[in-house]
């Protein structure tokens, strides 16, 4: 019977390639809502949404800007206490009134919320005052509980933590107790960062960022083909060939270097082979400024009320004082009138004031 398949058609490898990763499926953390059956509920699918927004903060330099930008402008410039007992300091650590607000504006600005723990004396009064890292804070889904954890990255069952109950300024005789605020509403149990709706700026910054890294690091691998035309070398030489052209060609350290070759005779010459691609950095330029452009946009500012410098010229002090109220007025001085209500609630009404924040163009003292 005749054979009608090629000679090499039997040993035909079939291959599968697949060039897209799932990144929004596998990196991204959703802040996902569940209630556990030890109390709380986690933030995140994995209780890890605060790492990740810790994670976004240490590597999108524009979110860092941001954030601390925030920060500032809503500690002011200090605080104003009237309340006789806090005028010095707020706890037995000596902290102030003013270095507390200086945490708690910084929370807000990367997660939403911040939490104290209020400790009454025998006869219900405040008699300090404790800032909370809000990454260690759960709650319960009745909003009663507070939990604090040192690490909640551990499985549930080896998380040790301290549970307290919410802040009732009704009840004097909690000794201990958690005052938490988020700066969501709704069905939600944890706040939602400013930014919320530009995590994928975010990420995109991030990536961006990666890929210039590794195009540094890697400048020369899928840039070149390199062929070695003197004979097929065994694996072990093949792979000691190759370790000794990285080390040798590849990396900053290396830009520029010229490559030597030496060959028994022209046929047997070396061939280098650039391969053409795209202009990826160019592309990711502009790709890069519009994801600022969005960051910004969910941060209500210019980028000139960050220090950060555009393109764009002609930026006058008039220019820079009307932004700069505007961005007061919708972003700064809700947040600081929501703290001042929250301190209202654990002090009184007469417990001070936070000074706001102002600009002066002239001479500083």
């Amino acid at each position: 019977m005749k054979n009608n398949k090629e000679p090499n058609e039997e040993k035909t490898m079939f291959i599968s390639l697949r060039a897209i990763d799932e990144y929004l499926e596998t990196n991204i953390v959703k802040p996902i809502e569940t209630a556990t059956a030890r109390g709380f509920v986690s933030w995140g699918k994995n209780n890890d949404f605060p790492d990740y927004l810790l994670d976004l903060r240490e590597n999108v330099s524009t979110l860092r800007a941001l954030e601390d930008g925030l920060r500032d402008y809503i500690a002011g410039d200090g605080v104003e206490v009237w309340y006789p007992q806090f005028q010095d300091q707020v706890n037995q650590s000596g902290q102030t009134l003013e270095d507390i607000m200086g945490y708690i504006a910084e929370d807000i600005a990367v997660y939403g919320g911040f939490a104290l723990n209020i400790l009454r004396n025998r006869v219900g009064g405040v008699a300090e005052i404790y800032y909370l890292p809000f990454f260690n804070i759960r709650v319960s889904e009745d909003l009663q509980t507070v939990y604090y954890a040192q690490d909640w990255g551990k499985s549930f069952g080896r998380v040790k933590y301290m549970e307290y109950p919410a802040f009732n300024p009704s009840d004097s005789t909690q000794y201990s107790s958690i005052f938490y605020y988020k700066n969501s509403h709704g069905l939600s149990v944890y706040p939602q960062p400013v930014y919320s709706s530009a995590l994928l700026s975010c990420e995109t910054e991030k990536l961006i960022n990666h890929f210039h890294l590794n195009s540094i690091n890697n400048n020369f691998n899928g840039s070149y083909i390199i062929n070695f035309n003197s004979g097929k070398p065994n694996q072990t030489q093949k792979e000691e060939i190759e370790d000794h052209f990285y080390d040798k060609y590849t990396g900053p350290e290396n830009a520029s270097r010229p490559v030597l070759c030496f060959n028994d005779s022209k046929d047997n010459e070396t061939t280098i082979t650039k391969i053409d691609s795209e202009d990826y950095g160019e592309r990711y330029k502009t790709l890069s400024e519009r994801t600022k452009q969005e960051l910004f946009t969910a941060f209500r500012a210019v980028p000139n009320l960050f220090g950060i410098m555009t393109e764009t010229t002609g930026f006058s002090e008039q220019e820079f004082s009307e932004s700069f109220k505007l961005f007061n007025r919708t972003m700064v001085r809700p947040i600081q009138k929501s703290i001042s209500r929250c301190f209202d609630k654990i002090l009184g009404k007469d417990w001070g004031r936070i000074k706001p924040f102002t600009i002066n163009f002239g001479e500083e003292e």
